[in-house]
């Protein structure tokens, strides 16, 4: 027998953590450090009279140096568990595609 009900997708597991609230706050950070990040590297071209187009030019290591920087001062404000290593890669993927993702987005298109 079969149920009438229609089936609920489950939400795609988080990159970061089982926990949902954890992931959540574990997201925000990165998105904040991305843009962050991303911002930075604009102004620095601009000050050397340079646009900022093509490729976002940061590397996967300076998001994964800015992750043990950023995240550590963050989960210690917020009295939270330091970054396992599992959540340590995730964060660094989501720090990397949010700056990514800004890049694109602010362009500087000739």
């Amino acid at each position: 027998m079969t149920s009438s009900s229609p089936r609920r997708a489950r939400p795609a597991p988080s990159p970061v953590s089982d926990d949902p609230d954890r992931a959540a706050f574990l997201l925000g950070v990165a998105r904040d450090v991305g843009v962050k990040w991303s911002s930075a590297v604009r102004d620095a071209l601009r000050i050397q009279g340079r646009r900022a187009e093509g490729a976002f030019p940061g590397t996967v290591g300076e998001a994964r140096a800015r992750v043990a920087e950023a995240f550590d001062r963050a989960l210690h404000a917020a009295a939270r568990d330091e970054l396992s290593a599992d959540e340590r890669v995730g964060s660094t993927k989501l720090v990397y595609a949010a700056a990514r993702r800004h890049w694109n987005v602010h362009e500087e298109r000739v």
